[in-house]
């Protein structure tokens, strides 16, 4: 069953994937069916031990252990896992994939490079459906009401307007803050 996690998501990061690249030693049967046959023996070629600097090169996804336990979805990616024929000279090399597998991209820090993680990898952290922020104070709505300012105020964020006067500002700064400060209380 596939997992779907929205951009931006905040999950648990229980271990990493990466891509792994060695050789082994492959000779095929029938040199004109090597796609067919590389799929066919593709989890017995998966098993295979590293051979070295002989033989084809093998592109397998391998789990690792983490070191950060909660980050960012910040997309996600199809990885193939195959062999790569290079042994049909004068031709160019040709990769065969076997196995592909959706991965997701997993920021820990600002400042790395995201992580791999396969669906099981991670876990969503539960998110409330609501939080409860204070109402904020308008000093001399004057004859309006708070909520027409407020309104006011969205419209005017909304179309690259200025919020409104000093007032309006200052209480839509605060509404703002005191939202994400619930939504962290919440964690």
């Amino acid at each position: 069953m596939s997992t779907t996690f929205k951009l931006g998501q905040r999950v648990k990061i229980t271990g990493t994937t990466e891509r792994h690249r060695d050789r082994i030693k492959f000779a095929p049967r029938n040199s004109n069916m090597v796609a067919t046959e590389v799929k066919e023996l593709w989890p017995e070629l998966k098993a295979m031990p590293d051979n070295g600097h002989d033989g084809m090169l093998r592109t397998s996804l391998i789990e690792t252990e983490t070191t950060a336990t909660e980050g960012v979805i910040v997309g996600s990616r199809t990885m193939a896992q195959g062999l790569t024929y290079d042994e049909s000279w004068p031709e160019s090399n040709c990769f065969l994939p076997c196995e592909t597998n959706r991965v997701w991209l997993v920021a820990f820090h600002l400042r790395r490079k995201p992580v791999m993680c396969f669906d099981h990898q991670v876990q969503a952290f539960p998110v409330p459906e609501s939080v409860t922020v204070p109402m904020p104070h308008i000093p001399h709505p004057g004859f309006h009401s708070q909520g027409h300012f407020m309104r006011t105020a969205a419209r005017n964020i909304k179309n690259d307007y200025p919020v409104g006067g000093y007032s309006v500002t200052t209480a839509v700064i605060k509404l703002l803050t005191d939202t994400a400060n619930a939504m962290e209380e919440t964690r």
